[in-house]
């Protein structure tokens, strides 16, 4: 017989793995014993079975709606890359279905109010666009099933579910409609017909507070419920420094409407005046927080019906002719400025506002001039209008007679007319 001779480490070691197959096969056994759904083993007592089915059943279902939420969470994050913009307008944007015809008008936003430039915060070192407060009349006052709106409520009736605001804006391309965030809002009355819609705060990522933009063509679209109800365009336009020492390289502006008209207004005096917008865009800051520098502008304003001059603001008190009177513009910020007119030609010890009474029928042209300092140059602005029967004729951007597309609609209110500028 051959005999096997083994060494004691062998031994030792051979030992040693017995044991570990030995464990591993009562973790195995113990394993078999677990059922794969993890519900409990059954018992010999019906109603106890019956007890945990139950609470195995709640057990599996708060298992499975945690996964479902983390997924729709990552579909209508709009920072995941998992975001589905058919998935977070199901999940967020609001449902009522309302009735258009409860009003005399349909829904519009007022220039006044979304020109100004706490409406329309825009970061020009980011790109980055937050809306603010903003005014809009004739907002239905029910549902098509003739249930009352309330513009202020944003949660659904138990509290528990993500907020569903009543009104939204979304930032989309122009042309090509892609979408580049929102922004959500409530209502509150303001002097009828008009709310004033206030923007939410942000709700984790799913509501932020700003839309980052780029270089291009926008449109922002407003929702009350499922309507879109009106379509304001503009543009942001990109500006490099080349300087390497610059703290921005790039800047981004916003154009639009700003530049294109101002208003006359009729205040609860009788006193009339002329709005118009204006802005630095320079790319030349102390830091990337310190952007928004003034720059001092210098303004000449003379009003002429029928070629001759009616009006006229910056003047001394040894002349009625105009001079050079300063304002302030903010880098990136469009300002209004409002213009107090004085009768022409007058005393100019005794100047006299220019009352409503003063603008007979006839056509107007107000010519406003802005001059840089630094550089001498000017820049001549005309915005004529009629004054027919002892009103203004509304531009027909702004005229309900003659403008059919509500998604295009001046709304201008009872005080301002909007004129535009024509060179």
């Amino acid at each position: 017989m051959t005999s096997l001779l083994v060494s004691a480490p062998a031994l030792a070691q051979f030992g040693k793995l017995a044991d570990s197959f030995k464990k591993e096969a009562k973790k195995e056994a113990k394993k078999a014993d677990v059922p794969a759904t993890n519900t409990r083993q059954p018992s010999g007592d019906l109603k106890q079975q019956q007890r945990d089915a139950r609470i195995d059943g709640v057990t599996q279902k708060k298992a499975a709606d945690k996964h479902e939420k983390g997924a729709l969470d990552r579909k209508t994050d709009i920072t995941s890359p998992e975001f589905d913009q058919k998935a977070h307008d199901e999940r967020f944007n609001s449902k009522l279905d309302l009735d258009l015809s409860s009003q005399p008008a349909l829904p519009t936003v007022a220039w006044y109010s979304l020109l100004d430039r706490e409406c329309l915060m825009f970061d020009i070192t980011k790109g980055e666009l937050r809306m603010g407060n903003i005014e809009v009349g004739f907002l239905p006052k029910k549902t098509k099933a003739g249930a009352e709106v309330n513009y202020e409520k944003y949660l659904d009736p138990q509290g528990v579910n993500p907020p569903s605001p009543p009104l939204r804006v979304d930032v989309v391309e122009a042309g090509t409609g892609a979408f580049k965030g929102h922004q959500y809002f409530t209502a509150q009355p303001y002097i009828a017909p008009f709310h004033t819609m206030k923007a939410m705060s942000s709700y984790l990522n799913f509501f932020p507070l700003q839309t980052t933009l780029k270089e291009g063509s926008y449109e922002l679209r407003f929702f009350a419920g499922t309507s879109h109800f009106y379509t304001f365009p503009f543009r942001v336009e990109k500006q490099t420094n080349p300087d390497p020492y610059s703290p921005v390289k790039d800047f981004y502006f916003l154009r639009g409407p700003w530049e294109d008209w101002g208003h006359m207004e009729v205040d609860n005096t009788g006193e009339v005046k002329f709005s118009f917008y204006s802005t630095e865009r320079t790319i030349k800051i102390k830091s990337q927080s310190s952007w928004d520098d003034v720059k001092t502008i210098q303004v000449q304003t003379r009003l002429f019906r029928n070629g001759k001059q009616i009006a006229v603001y910056g003047i001394n008190n040894d002349t009625t002719e105009p001079v050079w009177t300063d304002r302030v513009d903010r880098n990136g910020t469009w300002t209004k400025h409002t213009i107090q007119l004085f009768t022409y030609p007058g005393n100019p010890q005794n100047r006299k506002l220019l009352q409503k009474e003063a603008l007979t029928d006839g056509s107007y042209v107000v010519d406003v001039r802005v001059k840089d300092p630094k550089t001498a140059k000017v820049d001549t602005q005309k915005y004529p209008f009629v004054v027919r029967g002892g009103v203004i004729v509304p531009a027909p951007k702004a005229d309900h007679a003659q403008h059919t597309d509500p998604l295009t609609f001046l709304e201008q209110g009872t005080t301002y007319r909007y004129v535009k500028r024509t060179n």
